[in-house]
């Protein structure tokens, strides 16, 4: 698919939209395996084990109290909040989709052809983690922006519009000039739609659209990044 050539700002997402954020889960839990089986003595293939059994059956946020009530660790507040801050400072050992990395190059190459094309990143979550998130990819020196949403407050992530706004401030642009690539109907497309962007939703490994209504969607799907060609 040929994206217009009115495009002057692209912006991505970043949680699996330009890497697969369960590798950043599977490290933070690895990182908590270690310490748990450090500080209580247990081997980690039983840890490991028992996580596994926790973490396909219960949401993120019942993980650690799960695990140590099946290791039969009596748990307390301070011991919960220990694995959640070594899960959150884990050196993120991840890299960007094959996919996404060729486009940013490609788009990297047009700027340096036309000289006004503009690179950005919105992200939402606890900014520490994010910025982690963007130094182990490397994005930090590929984005001509990044926008950390909890920066401003938490209230202000998507799908506030003030992300997108302060990107059309930043770069002078606006509407038909900026696309929004992102993979979660729920949040992402609803500000820049709305806005008049261009939106892409990417699709990744079978995923089916959300249905959750038409201002909620992408104006286009796609299932990879190489997919689109750069106008």
């Amino acid at each position: 698919m040929l994206l217009p050539r009115t495009i002057r700002t692209y912006v991505f997402d970043l949680d699996n939209t330009l890497y697969d954020e369960s590798l950043f889960v599977q490290g933070g839990t690895s990182s908590v395996i270690n310490w748990t089986a450090g500080k209580f003595f247990i081997k980690e293939d039983i840890l490991r084990a028992a996580m596994d059994s926790i973490m396909c059956c219960y949401p993120r946020g019942e993980w650690y109290q799960r695990f140590l009530e099946k290791l039969k660790i009596q748990y307390t507040e301070d011991l919960i909040d220990k694995m959640v801050d070594i899960y959150r400072k884990h050196t993120p050992n991840i890299n960007l989709f094959p996919d996404a990395k060729k486009i940013l190059i490609k788009i990297k190459k047009q700027k340096a052809m036309k000289g006004n094309i503009f690179l950005a990143l919105i992200t939402d979550g606890l900014v520490f983690v994010q910025k982690s998130k963007v130094n182990a990819l490397g994005l930090n020196k590929v984005m001509d922006e990044c926008v950390f949403t909890w920066a401003k407050g938490p209230e202000y992530q998507k799908p506030h519009a003030w992300s997108f706004e302060f990107i059309e401030k930043k770069t002078n642009t606006s509407g038909e000039e900026c696309c929004y690539f992102g993979n979660d109907e729920r949040k992402d497309f609803l500000a820049p739609n709305r806005l008049g962007w261009k939106t892409v939703g990417i699709l990744r490994e079978d995923k089916k659209p959300l249905n959750i209504g038409r201002e909620y969607e992408p104006l286009w799907y796609v299932s990879s990044f190489d997919d689109l060609v750069i106008g």
